[in-house]
């Protein structure tokens, strides 16, 4: 089996990343217009049931962001940390993952309050609040754009990762233990989450993984970030298993279409994104279609894809709520696919003209 490395680059892990945006976003579409249909048919029959999950899973879609980004990482700054972490090293680490990240996300921010949060507009703390990735520890009145919360874990996340990154290495004859580990975190995350303190009404669920406040989403984060460490070890180590998932990687992709229609498989799911991840890196039918130009484009604009989609889901709500036409089946089709067109061309522009410019720009004052 043969890498699907190009240039230093795996690009099938680029398109999956766009993939995964994009069902993110047909997932908020859904629950806001048709999951109260497909959970009243849910007990019809077995098909209706999966039907269900399917359609309530989307947000599963945000572990597989988070494994990716510890996987990559990993793979990304492995070397250049092997000697340990000096002041010098975390600095550069943290800059670079400032402006990949904080560009969009400010003026993203910028946009969700000035046009969707004016009633805050004398609660100016709110706007400093999500600026400085505080949003996640306040209560959900303080959310701006819905999706924000997991930019604030991951950027928690980033000022342990080179620690983290360290420390891995200490498991590399171990990594079942890394499992095991990351499993443990997944069950805590409901327990300890800190939402309860000061949201009403905060779902308490044993192995589900739809925290998105508080302890809980950090402890979300933190162990996709450990299923992305774990399988980076397996890539380094053990090149015979990933062969292995390379070559079946049919198996793996059959397994999370079945665990994906079964409620409570979150865990399940999330070390199985990680196997499918291994099962990218080679050369097969799966990375060749999710390294193709169209997968590869909408992996370059996912995260404008994961930022922007909102915006164009609450102006359609909004069409709908002032009876600019009527909520039927057929105006929600030609709907969804007005949304899912201007996210996707938004998405572009701001790839373009927000991400990609001030990225070089802030790394060009960085040096």
């Amino acid at each position: 089996m043969e890498s699907n490395t190009i240039k230093g680059e795996i690009k099938s892990l680029t398109g999956v990343r766009g993939v995964a945006a994009l069902v993110v976003a047909v997932h908020h579409f859904i629950s806001k217009y048709f999951i109260n249909d497909f959970a009243e048919r849910s007990s019809d029959s077995w098909l209706d049931y999966m039907a269900f999950n399917f359609a309530n899973h989307g947000y599963l879609m945000v572990e597989l962001f988070f494994i990716l980004s510890g996987f990559v990482l990993a793979l990304s700054y492995d070397r250049k940390l092997s000697e340990g972490i000096t002041k010098t090293l975390y600095r550069q680490f943290m800059i670079k993952r400032f402006s990949r990240v904080y560009p969009l996300y400010f003026f993203s921010t910028l946009v969700y309050f000035f046009i969707f949060n004016l009633d805050k507009i004398r609660h100016i703390e709110v706007l400093f609040v999500n600026f400085l990735f505080f949003e996640l520890w306040f209560p959900k009145a303080y959310t701006l754009n819905n999706v924000s919360w997991s930019l604030c874990t991951e950027w928690f996340l980033y000022m342990m990762f080179p620690f983290m990154l360290i420390k891995n290495h200490l498991f590399k004859n171990k990594i079942p233990l890394l499992f095991i580990i990351a499993i443990l975190v997944f069950i805590l995350a409901p327990i300890l989450n800190t939402q309860k303190l000061y949201d009403d009404n905060v779902p308490f669920t044993l192995f589900e993984l739809r925290m998105s406040n508080g302890t809980g989403a950090l402890l979300r984060c933190l162990g996709s970030y450990i299923v992305g460490l774990a399988i980076y070890l397996i890539y380094k180590h053990k090149q015979n298993y990933v062969y292995f998932l390379g070559k079946y990687w049919y198996i793996v992709l059959s397994l999370i279409i079945i665990f994906y229609g079964i409620d409570k498989s979150d865990i399940i799911l999330d070390i199985l994104f990680g196997l499918l991840i291994l099962s990218l890196t080679q050369m097969n039918k799966l990375s060749g279609f999710f390294s193709s130009k169209v997968m590869y484009f909408l992996g370059l604009i996912s995260y404008s894809i994961y930022l922007n989609h909102m915006i164009f889901l609450r102006f359609l709500g909004f069409s709908f709520d002032k009876g600019v036409w009527q909520e039927s089946f057929g105006n929600l089709t030609i709907g969804f696919l007005i949304f899912i067109t201007f996210t996707i061309a938004s998405s572009w522009i701001t790839y373009k003209f927000i991400e990609l410019p001030f990225t070089k720009w802030l790394n060009l004052k960085i040096k």
